[in-house]
């Protein structure tokens, strides 16, 4: 899908320059704002990335020359630190979407994925913790069904992700989420006949190995919104996994050694229908 045509996304972030003050001592932080935006600056109706200089200083390209017809897409993120934006763009080959990551001072692109198969695209993205990694999902190998791929933040020592937890073809992995230690990236298995959420995997990047950290769930049952606790501990989650229809709040530890219902006792046809973890 090509950018929005009046979209311009802006993601801010802040780069320090510190300097002495004299003979006091004391050091003086002077905070420059930079950001990324995406619009159709150069060529009508061609979205690219630039960064600004909220000073005025004028703007610089970072998303390079794309191909007749390329465009960025409406997602971009900028690292953790500030450092680099990863973006998705067809660069290279027009209507194929691949994984680009740009410095932000304009000195180079590398791209992430590596080759894919002719109607190969990356649909998502997310940087680790720590600005060292990146986490993709594409389905480079086998039209239509998407496989998690991890890779340095320049492109290096990638590798695929998937581990034994599911049959590429029969599966395919979405929505990948890392713990908010760094250590952990979970995912979202889905039935490629159905496209039903059956499982949530998660990925030890210390020990390398995926597993499935929910039981077989019911019949008809499928998974619905999950997320980490801030301490990464925990991966909580909605799902229909005892009852078909009966939707209830789960709770697993990363290595699937632990599952427990956290809701109580639920009336007739009641489900629940949300949930937040509080920030400790």
């Amino acid at each position: 899908m090509k950018a929005s045509l009046a979209a311009i996304l802006v993601a801010l972030l802040f780069l320090s320059a510190c300097g002495g003050s004299g003979g006091s001592g004391d050091v003086a932080e002077d905070k420059v704002r930079f950001g990324v935006y995406q619009a159709d600056q150069l060529v009508d109706q061609q979205f690219e990335l630039f960064r600004f200089d909220a000073s005025g200083a004028g703007a610089v390209r970072l998303s390079g020359v794309l191909q007749v017809g390329g465009d960025v897409r409406d997602e971009f993120k900028v690292s953790p630190d500030g450092s680099r934006v990863a973006y998705i763009a067809d660069q290279d080959t027009d209507e194929k979407f691949e994984l680009y990551v740009a410095r932000l001072d304009g000195s180079g692109i590398d791209k992430i994925n590596e080759a894919m198969i002719a109607n190969g695209d990356v649909s998502e993205f997310a940087w680790s913790p720590d600005s060292a990694q990146i986490v993709y999902v594409a389905d480079a190998e086998q039209d239509g069904v998407r496989e998690v791929y991890l890779a340095n933040a320049d492109g290096s020592n990638h590798l695929k992700i998937n581990g034994s937890v599911g049959v590429p073809g029969v599966v395919q992995l979405s929505d990948v989420k890392w713990s908010p230690d760094g250590r952990y990236i979970a995912q979202q298995v889905q039935m490629v006949s159905s496209g039903q959420t059956v499982g949530i995997n998660t990925h030890d990047t210390q020990n390398p190995n995926s597993i499935r950290v929910n039981p077989t769930l019911a019949i008809g049952g499928s998974i619905g919104v999950y997320a980490w606790s801030p301490d990464s501990s925990r991966i909580a989650y909605r799902a229909d996994q005892t009852i078909d229809d009966v939707f209830e709040l789960y709770s697993a530890t990363p290595d699937g050694a632990v599952n427990d219902k956290l809701n109580g006792a639920l009336v007739t046809d009641g489900d629940v229908s949300g949930f937040a973890w509080s920030p400790r």
